[in-house]
C-alpha cells in the first residue's frame, strides 16, 4: 500500500511578536494550552513520515467561540482573528510559517458564547527529523488582544527500515472522503480534535495513525497484530483490543473508533502497539486523553470555505 503523497502550502507573510524566554518540551503527553489576554487556543500535533523520509508535521488549532469577540452587524454577530505560526531551528531562525485569517459570523448572540463550538483548522510542515521552537500568536481582529505559545517540539526520525509507527492523531469524526479535500488522508476524512477531550453523549473517539516498514516479503505470508492498551489515572490497565491484520503492503493507515460512553469520566493513556509477525519486530506509541461529563468545544469546520 502506497501513502497518499501529502503536498505543503506555504503562506508568505508572517508577524510575530516576542515570546516569553520560557520553553516547555511539547510532547504528545498533553496538548497546548496558550497564554494571553484574548484568543485563547489549544494545539496538538502529530508526527507522519513525509516525502524522503521527512517527518510531515501536521498541527491542529482551536479557539473556542468564548474566547472571542463578537460584534453585531447586519442582524449577525461577526468574529475574526489571525493565527500565526513560526518554527525555528536551534540557531533562532526561522525554518518555516503560516499564517491565516478566519472571520466568521452565528446568528444569534446565545452562540457567542456558547460552550460546545469552536473553530477548527491546521497547518502542516515537513521538516527534517530535530528539535524546534514552536511559536504561535493569535490576535482577535475586533480587540487586538493575543494569546502565544512559546515552546519546543521534536519532529520524529523516520529515516529508519525498522518497523515504526507515527504519532496518533486523536479525532472528532472519521468516515471514508475523497482525496484532495480539506482533512482528508488516505480516503479519510479525519476531523481534529485538538484539545483531546471527549464528553459523554456528544461523540465518540476517533483514532488514526499510520504503519510504516511492514516486512511485506514473506515467503509464508503473515500478519501483523494491532494492541489498543488504554490505562487510567492509576496507571491500571482499563482496557485492552487486540486485532490482526493482513499487510496491505510496506505500509498501512488505520482509523478505529471507542466508544465515549464505555469510559468513566477522567484522564487515559493510550498505547498502541504493533507486532510484525513475519519479522518480530515490534514498534509502539503512547498519548494521553481525557473524558469528561460537560459539553466542550467541539471542532467546527468553516463550511463556507471548505464545502462538502
Amino acid at each position: 500500500m502506497q501513502l497518499t503523497t501529502r503536498y505543503l502550502v506555504i503562506l508568505l507573510t508572517l508577524l510575530i511578536s516576542s515570546a516569553p524566554g520560557f520553553k516547555l518540551f511539547a510532547s504528545k503527553g498533553e496538548p497546548l494550552h496558550a497564554t494571553g489576554e484574548g484568543a485563547l487556543h489549544q494545539i496538538d500535533f502529530s508526527n507522519f513520515r513525509g516525502e524522503n523520509d521527512k517527518a510531515y508535521v501536521e498541527f491542529y488549532i482551536q479557539i473556542a467561540y468564548q474566547n472571542l469577540q463578537f460584534i453585531k452587524t447586519d442582524g449577525k454577530f461577526k468574529a475574526s482573528y489571525d493565527f500565526e505560526l513560526a518554527i525555528l531551528n536551534d540557531e533562532g531562525n526561522i525554518v518555516d510559517h503560516q499564517t491565516i485569517r478566519d472571520p466568521f459570523e452565528v446568528d444569534n448572540f446565545k452562540s457567542t458564547y456558547i460552550t460546545n463550538k469552536a473553530r477548527i483548522s491546521s497547518m502542516a510542515f515537513l521538516l527534517d527529523p530535530g528539535e524546534y521552537t514552536l511559536v504561535t500568536k493569535a490576535t482577535d481582529l475586533e480587540t487586538n488582544a493575543f494569546s502565544e505559545i512559546h515552546t519546543t517540539f521534536e519532529a520524529a526520525d523516520f529515516k529508519t527500515t525498522d518497523l515504526t509507527i507515527s504519532d496518533i492523531q486523536f479525532s472528532q469524526n472519521i468516515y471514508p472522503a475523497e482525496e484532495g479535500l480539506p482533512y482528508v488522508k488516505n480516503q479519510r476524512y479525519v476531523e481534529p480534535n485538538a484539545v483531546r477531550l471527549f464528553s459523554h453523549g456528544i461523540a465518540d473517539i476517533f483514532l488514526y495513525f499510520e504503519i510504516y516498514n511492514l516486512n511485506a516479503n514473506d515467503e509464508i505470508p503473515k500478519g501483523y497484530l494491532a494492541q489498543f492498551i488504554i490505562h487510567d489515572e492509576a496507571g491500571k490497565i482499563y482496557t485492552q483490543l487486540n486485532r490482526r491484520h493482513q499487510k496491505p503492503g510496506e505500509s498501512a493507515a488505520h482509523s478505529i473508533k471507542l466508544p465515549v460512553d464505555y469510559f468513566s469520566s477522567g484522564e487515559y493513556s493510550l498505547t498502541v502497539k504493533i507486532t510484525d509477525e513475519g519479522s518480530n519486530q515490534i514498534t509502539e506509541t503512547t498519548s494521553k486523553f481525557k473524558v469528561i461529563d460537560e459539553s466542550i468545544s467541539l471542532n467546527e469546520i468553516d463550511n463556507t470555505k471548505y464545502p462538502f
